[in-house]
């Protein structure tokens, strides 16, 4: 039986030997997960993270029994700690992002059992990832969840499944037997409450299966019961009929081959870094898969939440995880090497049964070749996992190749001409092994929700260019780009500011332009979004020069003011490749063009060049649009200010009255899109609300709102930096400040529950008016 104890926890800044004894009274009452200490937005000295903190737990066993084994677990705690119970010295444990397991029958009690963590929050040299300064931040805390379970005796660890898409299954049960005692393990297949197949078997097939795939994550549940003189243990997971390869050629998904797309993943949240709860953990998944479009996520650059990897299995989102690390190696110091080694099996032990998985990435982020390391690092997972490929991730060529798949971060794009390198250029062993690209953009050009239209246009154009590429070259197996949100980092890297904007969405996960380019390459939704919001002042000269539309449609249609403009279609040759290519705007005049003292061929070309003049200026018109309104000129024997009057009744983006673009997306020749952009003086707040119910389960809930300054045709404001005003009541509290900016015209306000059922309000003021939220808590 599994017992939490999350709520309630006592905790103290510093660590003296007198609270073994005696904890101090002026202590805090916080819930796990929690961080050390919780930070601004930007700005703030990290060193204040980095120290020693003592936490408290007194907590009664549910199901005591003292001939059974009872397990304390924690999920993870960032670094180290020394743990006491009951006054025992549990000893010296490490986690970082591991779960630290401790068996303690020998110690525990029904009741009144007291639990001492000193936990160590510096980065300890002698400890990957840590060695030199790294590009992230690791904050401190017991920042994931902690438990209890117990057990008899012989109890089953994990069993450990694989299944394969055609019904193979395989089991390896990892048994605790301290007395070496007989035992029986018996295994159930369910399908919801269903039960389809049982074996005393570990190796079985089941008919009639429904594979595991990105579209259709069908989950079973294997049930295992252990019975021994001990008496009966019962272990329970899910896990899904899938098999994954990485070949030469592609990618292949239960025996398909896919093109796989997707983002990299920092764990961290505004404010309260990686002490985030499960709602926290599962939306960060349903974002990447949902609102970047993305197949695949890499855990960069370390083993992440339970919760994240389970909402992955559930959605159809792959995974390839990888152990703690960046660029640094220790080659003299076994301490560090062996804490690799302990890192590596436990990442593919915990993430064993998730069919998410496709790959254990074990080598050190961007580090240099070892061979004896890394030689190693291989070995575990195949003695583990014979079922998964090994992969490792690098920024140089010609690396020496021990894992079964060429990883390497691609950063050649520093133009709009080219995104990625063939993959014979990047490795020896091209026609040997599989390859994919681990990393791409990111720090060639951070954008901020708050730059120009130009530059978050210019950075999704290169996110488009490498996408390109890779649908191009039919052998790379994945493109995995830097990275899905913008994240915390030590004060060396990023903007000097404690961040590092180099995501396709915004620290609070709200989208930059780049997202769309992802999310226009998915099939499931229909998706359009123009990547210009037609603001002539936000340009050089007041012209647009280059439109371009993300979307999955077959096609749009473009009004102005009403007035049917023109019929654009996929062919746009910069972006071919793409398994949606941006469609290319190059008329804003088009059919609105009637002057009837025009023949119609005429005006199809003076259409044309006023679009021309629109798009690209006056100067930069091409010669051929210049020509053909000389030649209109003297055939109609127009004089300049009537090509004025007639560009400002046609075109007027700048010095006329604004005008309003409405593109309507079809698919099959059904209008399946709409979206409006133009100046407007109507703008307000909007609120998305992650949900309005919180559930406290194994520990507090937490849930979100997303604040946005929009006009009326939900196009956010990005250059609005309103200033909102937030206050809670009830039983739910705000983490993070009660008066914050918008930045890029979004925010997001982060919401938990207490632990107690009731209800709570949310009071959102600005010069906008007020708005109220009301949540329950269960």
């Amino acid at each position: 039986m599994k017992q939490s104890i999350n709520f309630n926890w006592l905790f103290v800044n510093g660590f003296e030997e007198s609270y073994l004894n005696e904890f101090p009274k002026n202590c805090e009452v916080v819930d796990v997960p929690h961080n050390v200490k919780n930070v601004p937005l930007n700005y703030f000295n990290q060193d204040d993270l980095q120290g020693v903190f003592t936490y408290k737990k007194i907590f009664d066993v549910n199901e005591f029994h003292s001939d059974f084994a009872t397990i304390l677990r924690f999920e993870a705690f960032m670094v180290e700690a020394d743990i006491y119970l009951n006054k025992v010295n549990l000893g010296h444990h490490v986690s970082l992002y591991n779960p630290v397991e401790i068996d303690i029958s020998e110690y525990v009690k029904e009741k009144n059992n007291e639990l001492i963590v000193v936990l160590s929050t510096k980065e300890n040299p002698n400890l990957p990832p840590f060695g030199f300064v790294m590009d992230y931040l690791t904050f401190g805390g017991i920042y994931r969840e902690v438990s209890i379970s117990t057990h008899p005796r012989t109890y089953i660890k994990k069993s450990l499944i694989h299944a394969g898409y055609k019904g193979e299954v395989d089991i390896n049960d990892v048994i605790v037997n301290p007395d070496n005692i007989e035992y029986t393990v018996f295994h159930s297949v369910f399908d919801g409450d269903k039960l389809i197949f049982e074996s005393n078997s570990n190796n079985f097939k089941v008919e009639n299966i429904t594979p595991w795939d990105l579209d259709n994550p069908k989950l079973y549940r294997l049930v295992s019961k252990l019975e021994s003189s001990h008496g009966t243990d019962i272990y329970e997971t899910r896990f899904g009929f899938k098999d994954s390869e990485f070949r030469v050629d592609g990618f292949y998904l239960n025996g398909t081959k896919r093109k796989i797309k997707g983002l990299n993943r920092h764990q961290c949240y505004p404010y309260f870094g990686y002490a985030a709860s499960k709602s926290l953990q599962e939306d960060d998944a349903n974002i990447i898969k949902f609102e970047a479009g993305c197949d695949v996520v890499r855990t960069s650059h370390y083993p992440q939440s339970e919760h994240f990897l389970n909402r992955c299995d559930e959605i159809g989102l792959l995974v390839v995880d990888e152990i703690p690390g960046w660029q640094h190696l220790d080659k003299t110091n076994e301490i560090w090497r062996n804490q690799h080694w302990k890192n590596v099996e436990s990442m593919v032990f915990e993430a064993y049964n998730h069919p998410s998985i496709i790959a254990h990435g074990v080598r050190i982020d961007e580090s240099a070749d070892d061979h004896e390391l890394y030689q190693k690092s291989n070995e575990i997972v195949h003695n583990l996992d014979k079922y998964h490929q090994t992969t490792g991730v690098r920024n140089f060529k010609k690396s020496e190749l021990l894992e079964d798949v060429y990883a390497y971060n691609d950063f050649v794009c520093n133009t709009l001409n080219k995104g990625l390198e063939p993959k014979r250029k990047i490795f020896d062993e091209h026609d040997e092994k599989p390859y994919f690209v681990s990393e791409f953009m990111g720090h060639m050009e951070p954008t901020k929700t708050t730059d120009t239209e130009l530059q978050r246009l210019h950075h999704a154009l290169r996110h488009a260019t490498v996408l390109n590429d890779f649908y191009k070259y039919e052998d790379i197996c994945a493109a995995i780009g830097w990275c899905a949100f913008d994240y915390y980092t030590h004060i060396e890297f990023g903007s000097g500011d404690n961040i590092c904007y180099h995501g396709v969405f915004d620290i609070f996960r709200n989208k930059k332009y780049a997202a769309s380019i992802y999310k226009s390459q998915q099939d499931n939704d229909p998706y359009l979004d123009v990547l210009c919001s037609f603001k002539t002042g936000d340009y050089p000269e007041a012209v647009f020069k280059k439109v371009y539309a993300a979307t999955n449609v077959d096609y749009v249609e473009l009004y102005k003011n009403d007035d049917f403009v023109a019929k654009f279609g996929c062919d746009n040759f910069e972006y071919s490749d793409l398994k949606h290519p941006l469609i290319y705007i190059d008329d804003v005049v088009g059919k609105t063009f009637k002057e009837e003292k025009y023949s119609q061929k005429d005006r199809v070309k003076i259409s044309k060049a006023l679009s021309s003049v629109a798009l690209y200026g006056l100067v930069n018109t091409p010669l051929k649009d210049k020509l053909t309104v000389a030649t209109m000129m003297f055939k109609y024997k127009l004089k300049y200010p009537d090509l004025v009057e007639m560009f400002n009744k046609y075109v007027a983006s700048w010095g006329g009255k604004a005008n309003e673009y409405k593109f309507i997306g079809y698919k099959d020749d059904k209008p399946v899109v709409t979206k409006v952009y133009g100046s407007n003086n109507v703008h307000k707040l909007d609120f998305k609300v992650l949900k309005t119910e919180l559930v406290n389960e194994d520990t507090y809930d937490t849930t979100k709102i997303v604040v946005r300054h929009v006009d009326k045709n939900d196009n956010v404001l990005n250059y609005s930096n309103l200033v909102i005003n937030v206050s809670v009541k009830g039983d739910i509290e705000l983490l993070g400040p009660d008066t914050v900016p918008l930045i890029g015209g979004t925010t997001t306000l982060y919401i938990r529950s207490k632990n107690k059922k009731g209800n709570g309000t949310v009071i959102i003021n600005s010069t906008l008016g007020t708005n109220s939220f009301e949540f329950l808590v269960k």
